[in-house]
């Protein structure tokens, strides 16, 4: 079987195949290709939700963020949900629980304002020392007041709701992104609605030269050179965030992009 060391370029894509994404992350790594592998391997894919939506494992939070980019944007809400004293859930599954139950009233409320289906995706959180849990919900937009949908919560004395719309700046929505998504010494795990855009991942092989890329990487990831670069492999895309990464082990080079629509 033979053996053969690709340049290789893994490009995430937030958003449907049939458009253009809103937002992509790109990975470069050199990767040894066997001839076995390179017959059977799909050029693009949807990607597979993990199977413990977790948010202490790095690959989880990884998709997690391309999730959310895939399908909100300025405009959304972003809900905070809190729990009073006496009616704290003692346990995740409990809380989730709670979340499910004010989910079916957004659903009732949703249809009285004709709209079918509602768009979400919830985060559960539990301190590691205090053992508070609260929620943070990411919900669709569809000209609902807020005021409508933070009343489902407080009509049943559980806690305090609060919402805000989210507001995307140059880099889109990534901030509020980052945020849900950081490493957490409690427990943290999310859950979605049925239906949301999934992102998809394309792959290539051979673009770029061992030379090029090692010669790229070892320039400021943020210097104008760089950003012009890939903003010429990408037409359309803005490059807002670069890293340079260097494998001692194996002496190679990898960079990891993450790009925007020009708007």
């Amino acid at each position: 079987m033979k053996q053969k060391p690709v340049i290789r370029q893994k490009t995430f894509h937030c958003g449907p195949q049939n458009k253009k994404s809103k937002y992509i992350e790109v990975d470069v790594f050199e990767h040894v290709e066997t001839t076995a592998t390179r017959k059977v391997r799909k050029k693009r894919e949807q990607l597979t939700p993990p199977k413990q939506q977790n948010l202490n494992d790095k690959n989880a939070r990884r998709y997690f963020v391309l999730l959310v980019k895939s399908n909100f944007d300025d405009g959304d809400f972003h809900i905070v949900l809190t729990y009073n004293d006496d009616r704290r859930p003692e346990t995740i599954e409990a809380a989730e629980h709670e979340v499910a139950l004010f989910i079916d009233r957004l659903r009732t409320l949703y249809r009285k304002h004709g709209v079918k289906k509602v768009e979400y995706v919830f985060i559960t959180e539990q301190g590691k020392k205090s053992g508070k849990i609260h929620h943070h919900i990411l919900l669709k937009n569809v000209g609902i007041s807020r005021d409508e949908i933070e009343e489902r919560w407080h009509s049943k004395g559980l806690g305090f709701a609060n919402s805000k719309k989210l507001r995307a700046n140059d880099n889109g929505i990534e901030q509020i992104a980052n945020y849900l998504q950081k490493e957490s010494a409690g427990k943290k795990r999310w859950k979605n609605s049925k239906g949301l855009v999934r992102p998809w991942l394309s792959v290539s092989d051979d673009k770029y030269s061992r030379k090029k890329i090692d010669k790229l990487a070892q320039l400021t990831p943020d210097c104008e050179a760089v950003k012009e670069f890939w903003e010429r492999q990408f037409p359309g895309y803005v490059l807002y965030e670069c890293q340079h990464y260097f494998n001692q082990v194996t002496a190679q080079w990898s960079i990891y992009l993450k790009m925007r629509l020009r708007r």
